[in-house]
């Protein structure tokens, strides 16, 4: 006799059987026993989360040879026919090969007919959302009105695909993913039952990379029992999966917070070499960074780790904030989605893992030296507005030289001023970020890749990543200016300039554009004008001289 599958073998033939899914198993017995039963459903949620077998376990409910119940016998005629699929009144109708409103029509012409050998005809149609506009078109009347002991199950994995209107003529029943403890259960179970020696750290990683999909995980059990035989070991299992050894994976994160970029490569190499799939790798660093991130918002309850994998996620949440691990996680996820596309995936991953690492770097000190110099502003006292009656008049003094305008490019300023209310530079910055690329997602793009260098009370000032002339032409355009001066204006809670550090680009291009370096001098002799006049004001009052 050919090998029978595990999830086929092992498929749930009661409603007691049925792991997870609650809500839907009390649902549907209460619609039993108390007599309400809807004359059509709609099934929805992940694959492999049990729609189809709830259907045929409805099925037998309803047709038993011992008479309507939620526990049908399973030994009957009926019972067993609905098992294997071969009830004539119990018809599975694939949406997926059966598109067309002609084979609504036929379905249509043939429910008019009582059942052979059932109490109830049942049609189970399976990926509904796969149907025509037309044939959900023509199995509207017969949904709203079906004859008398006939019952529709409409299964999907993607419920908005279905129209409103069948949305409407139907009781939906939704399907949840399970639970790793519920998964690990089942496996127990079928272990128990083909006498296979598993352990439990084994069972939790099938469990974790099932994606909360029973059939997924017990296809998994069968593939590795396939491979192992009866001793199914977690060598043998991250084997099958391509998968990287949690502890690896945790050295490789340690390495990458410590800014190391040669043990970084050298233990994406080694991962490399292991031959695991890229794929399944990316989804495990996500991951990492899930529970890490998980562990930072106190969220210890929702962390799928064991008690030894846990402190190591405790250990690697202390190198980071809550901040950086988010930023991480979104770079990442994107990362899974580019490597589908990508003809060199490992290198993909080496380049994002060290871009990430001198990004991260050099924001950080950044933000470090700019809050390490941050000094309150020095109070000017209130002038007093009567003379005194004795003031004296100071000894007169050499003629000052003039202060000297000559316009020339000042140095990158070093004292930033403080931010308004609690917010720190680096997260004004990034509220900045956020807003300009809802205004151009092309200045965005070009001011995320930039190095911010440091703020003052009028001005930020950044360094443009590889000197690429276009970026600087387009950010010396009067309308680019204006844009990004009003954004940092509106983000800083005063009025702000952008000013481009483009000094090495000026060395190495003699047709670099001088538009920022004007826009620089400007803004520097305007600051000496207001600095001098401040200073004459003072003199005045004080009737006094410069020394």
């Amino acid at each position: 006799m050919s090998h029978t599958t595990f999830y086929r073998k092992y498929r749930s033939q009661t409603f007691d059987d049925l792991v997870g899914q609650k809500h839907i198993i009390q649902t549907l017995k209460n619609a039993i026993k108390n007599d309400r039963l809807s004359h059509a459903y709609i099934y929805s949620g992940p694959r492999g989360t049990g729609k189809t077998s709830t259907a045929r376990i409805l099925a037998k409910a309803l047709n038993c040879r011992e008479g309507k119940s939620t526990t049908p016998c399973l030994k009957c005629d009926l019972c067993e026919k609905i098992t294997m699929g071969s009830a004539v009144d119990v018809i599975e109708i694939d949406a997926a090969s059966n598109t067309g409103v002609d084979n609504i029509r036929v379905l249509n012409e043939q429910i008019g007919f009582k059942p052979v050998e059932c109490l109830y005809k049942m049609y189970i149609i399976d990926e509904a959302h796969m149907l025509s506009t037309g044939a959900f078109n023509a199995l509207l009347k017969t949904l709203e009105e079906p004859p008398e002991n006939t019952v529709f199950i409409l299964a999907t994995t993607e419920p908005h695909k279905i129209p409103i209107t069948i949305h409407s003529r139907c009781q939906h029943l939704s399907f949840g993913k399970l639970a790793s403890l519920e998964i690990m259960e089942q496996i127990k179970k079928i272990a128990v039952a083909e006498k296979l020696n598993i352990s439990e750290k084994s069972m939790t990683t099938i469990a974790k990379n099932s994606s909360g999909c029973m059939r997924d995980a017990v296809s998994l059990l069968d593939q590795i029992y396939s491979f192992e035989g009866n001793n199914i070991t977690q060598e043998g299992i991250l084997f099958v999966l391509g998968t990287a050894n949690f502890d690896c994976t945790i050295d490789l994160f340690k390495a990458f917070f410590g800014n190391d970029k040669k043990q970084t490569l050298e233990k994406l190499n080694q991962l490399f070499l292991s031959g695991i799939n890229i794929m399944q790798f990316a989804a495990d660093v996500t991951d990492v960074l899930k529970q890490i991130l998980l562990y930072k918002m106190g969220l210890k309850e929702h962390l799928d780790l064991d008690d030894s994998r846990e402190l190591q996620i405790a250990e690697l949440a202390k190198l980071n904030s809550q901040d950086r691990i988010q930023d991480l996680l979104e770079n990442f996820s994107k990362t899974e989605l580019e490597l589908r596309s990508f003809p060199n995936p490992e290198l993909l991953l080496q380049i994002r893992f060290l871009s990430l690492m001198k990004r991260e770097s050099a924001i950080e000190q950044t933000s470090v030296a700019t809050q390490t110099i941050v000094q309150p502003p020095t109070p000017i006292p209130t002038p007093v507005l009567e003379k005194p009656a004795t003031l004296k008049r100071p000894e007169p003094a050499p003629t000052p030289q003039p202060i000297k305008t000559t316009p020339k490019t000042p140095p990158i300023p070093t004292t930033p001023a403080s931010d308004s209310g609690d917010k720190s530079i680096k997260v004004s910055w990034r509220e900045f970020l956020h807003k300009l690329k809802e205004k151009n997602g092309g200045l965005h793009l070009i001011l995320k890749l930039a190095t911010l260098l440091s703020v003052t009370n009028s001005s930020a000032t950044i360094s443009l990543q590889g000197n690429f002339k276009f970026h600087h032409e387009k950010l010396a355009e009067p309308t680019t200016k204006e844009l990004i001066n009003n954004l940092l204006t509106e983000v800083f809670g005063r009025k702000m300039i952008i000013i481009v550090n483009d000094t090495t680009s000026a060395r190495d291009n003699d047709d670099s554009d001088t538009d920022t370096d004007n826009y620089e001098r400007q803004d520097d002799v305007g600051s000496l004008a207001n600095n001098k006049q401040k200073i004459n004001q003072i003199i005045d009052i004080f009737e006094g001289k410069l020394v």
